[in-house]
């Protein structure tokens, strides 16, 4: 945003003979293309179009950001277009990427419709009944920064909540709680402390709201507690999503997470029960896509996906059916009773460390075969 602010800035301050350079409509509409801006870009890419007909790079945005901001008669103009410009320049190196953004459009309203179908359903699921076991793996790959990974788990017939933070394979954080007591360890102080009698649940809020923009918004966030009730609702909180519970709702979330951010679903289909969703979305500065799949399996009870250095997967289930998913090992260090609650801070403010080098220098990796 201060990058597009700026560029904004300059590009006001500049003389209208300047301004109608192809050279700066090119900066200026890829400032709002890299930050999703497509109604700003378009009339900019209008102006560079104008300029620079026929040029590939031109071509192709025209086209995606009239897909993105347009009706249906200009959602079929820009896979014409793009059809066009690959038929009449196939050596370009631009005519690739305009055959497939031009597939990817075409039908990306089925693609998304099946992937809104088969999610639905596991919301379906959920409403219906919670499942006794959710697991949850996160991870964060930045370009030359640290592998950062997040699990956690809770077991609602058991009443337990587990959850680990680590970076480069080393556990920064630990919390384990359960109503007879939580365990809580913290890398700069490699000790486990045991809360006997004193369990510490999270209590996470989740809700989808609609602007008068027409942009969604998703809020969430968690607090901390002693009642494992809030944690034990938290499928069916999502689940009864006034925007999450209807099939036309389910569409106009994936919609605004995708299609208005210029991602396109470009394949969707089933493999041995499970649906593969790949979505594309056209790089700025060169020919190609960002790419990202998800994948949904009903019937293994699994949901994984991955994009822009982020990965996820979720398991759901009984304990049979989620055995395969676990978080690190916790390290093999004392362990020590306490009374002292506020201890959960310094596991917060361990959190909080993830991407600092204190972190890495502090990160404990278990020892082989080391468990608690």
């Amino acid at each position: 945003p201060a990058a597009g602010d700026f560029v904004g800035h300059f590009y006001g301050r500049l003389a209208e003979a300047d301004r109608s350079r192809p050279e700066i409509l090119r900066v200026v509409a890829g400032n709002h293309l890299a930050e999703s801006r497509f109604v700003e870009a378009r009339p900019v890419i209008k102006r560079l179009l104008e300029a620079v007909p026929g040029d590939g790079q031109a071509v192709i945005w025209s086209a995606w950001t009239e897909a993105v901001t347009g009706d249906n008669i200009e959602i079929g103009a820009a896979v014409s277009s793009l059809r066009a410009f690959a038929r009449k320049h196939e050596n370009s190196k631009w005519a690739m990427t305009a055959l497939k953004l031009a597939t990817a459009i075409a039908g990306h309203r089925g693609r998304l419709a099946t992937a809104v179908d088969e999610f639905g359903e596991i919301l379906d699921d959920w409403k219906a009944g919670q499942p006794q076991l959710v697991k949850v793996r996160l991870g964060y790959s930045p370009g030359n920064g640290p592998r950062v990974d997040g699990f956690a788990s809770f077991d609602s017939e058991a009443k337990q909540f587990d959850v680990t933070l680590s970076r480069n394979g080393g556990v920064v954080m630990a919390a384990s709680s359960a109503p007879q007591g939580s365990r809580l360890f913290s890398s700069s102080d490699p000790v486990i402390y045991r809360l006997d009698g004193r369990a510490i649940f999270p209590a996470p809020q989740f809700s989808i709201t609609r602007g008068d923009d027409g942009k969604f918004a998703v809020q969430v966030g968690v607090s901390l507690g002693d009642q494992v009730k809030a944690m034990q609702d938290l499928t069916g909180t999502i689940a009864s999503s006034p925007w999450l519970s209807k099939k036309t709702g389910r569409i106009e979330v994936w919609k605004h997470a995708t299609v208005d951010r210029g991602w396109y679903p470009v394949q969707a289909v089933f493999r041995d029960g499970e649906l593969v969703v790949h979505l594309v979305r056209p790089r700025i500065t060169e020919p190609g896509f960002d790419e990202t799949t998800i994948r949904i399996d009903r019937r293994r009870q699994k949901i994984s996906g991955t994009f822009d250095g982020f990965d996820f997967t979720i398991a759901y289930g009984d304990a049979r059916a989620t055995a395969w998913l676990s978080g690190p090992r916790w390290p093999d260090v004392p362990t020590k009773a306490t009374a002292d609650a506020s201890m959960i801070f310094r596991l917060l403010g361990a959190a909080s460390s993830l991407f600092d080098d204190k972190a890495a220098r502090t990160a404990t990796r278990p020892k082989p075969g080391a468990t608690r």
